[in-house]
C-alpha cells in the first residue's frame, strides 16, 4: 500500500497542505487588488480554489493498467485515492479551523474538494479544464466579502455534497472499469 501511496502522491498532497497552510499564514487576512478583479481579494478566498486544483491530483488515475491489473476491486481503489485526497484537505480545513475566521472557509474547502471530485468523476485527467474558469468565477464572487457569514453553508448541505461526489466519483470509477473490461 506504501508504493500506491507513493504513486498517487501522498507527497505532493503533504507538500500542499505546507503550501495551504503558508498561505494561510502569509496572506489569509491580507488584502491585494489582482488586475481584472474589481474588489480585493484576501487569501482567503483563494485556499478554497487551491485545495479544488491540487487535492484532485490523487483522484485521478493515471495508471489505468496498474489498476486494471489490480487485486483490489476498483471501488476500493477509489475509495482509498478519496480517502488520501479527503485526508490532505482535512487536514488545511482543521488547519482553517484553528485560525480566526477560519470556520467559514473550512467548509468551503471541503465543498471545493467535493467540486474536484465531481469533476474528476466526468472528466478524468482534464478535470484541471472546467476548474480554471469555475475557480476564476469563484474568486470574482468573493472578492471583497469572503469569509462573510452571508457565504455559511449549512452542515447538512455540506454533508450532503460531499457524500454525493463521493458516490459520483466511486460510481464513475465502477463504470469506466467495467467499460475497459469489456473492451
Amino acid at each position: 500500500m506504501t508504493a500506491a501511496l507513493q504513486a498517487w502522491g501522498v507527497g505532493r498532497v503533504g507538500l500542499l497542505i505546507g503550501a495551504a497552510v503558508l498561505l494561510i499564514e502569509t496572506t489569509a487576512t491580507d488584502q491585494f487588488l489582482l488586475p481584472t478583479f474589481p474588489d480585493r481579494l484576501n487569501g482567503w478566498a483563494l485556499v478554497p480554489a487551491l485545495v479544488a486544483l491540487t487535492m484532485a491530483e490523487p483522484l485521478v488515475d493515471r495508471s489505468p493498467d496498474l489498476t486494471r491489473h489490480a487485486t483490489r476491486s476498483p471501488v476500493v481503489i477509489a475509495l482509498a485515492r478519496l480517502a488520501l485526497a479527503y485526508a490532505g484537505a482535512g487536514a488545511v480545513a482543521g488547519y482553517c479551523l484553528l485560525s480566526p475566521d477560519g470556520r467559514m472557509v473550512a467548509a468551503y474547502v471541503l465543498a471545493a474538494l467535493s467540486l474536484a471530485a465531481g469533476t474528476v468523476a466526468l472528466t478524468g485527467p482534464w478535470y484541471w479544464v472546467p476548474l480554471l474558469p469555475i475557480s476564476f468565477a469563484w474568486l470574482q464572487h468573493a472578492a471583497g466579502d469572503f469569509p462573510r457569514p452571508t457565504f455559511a453553508i449549512p452542515a447538512p448541505t455540506l454533508v450532503a455534497v460531499v457524500a454525493g461526489s463521493c458516490l459520483a466519483y466511486v460510481g464513475a470509477s465502477a463504470v469506466r472499469e467495467e467499460v475497459q473490461r469489456r473492451q
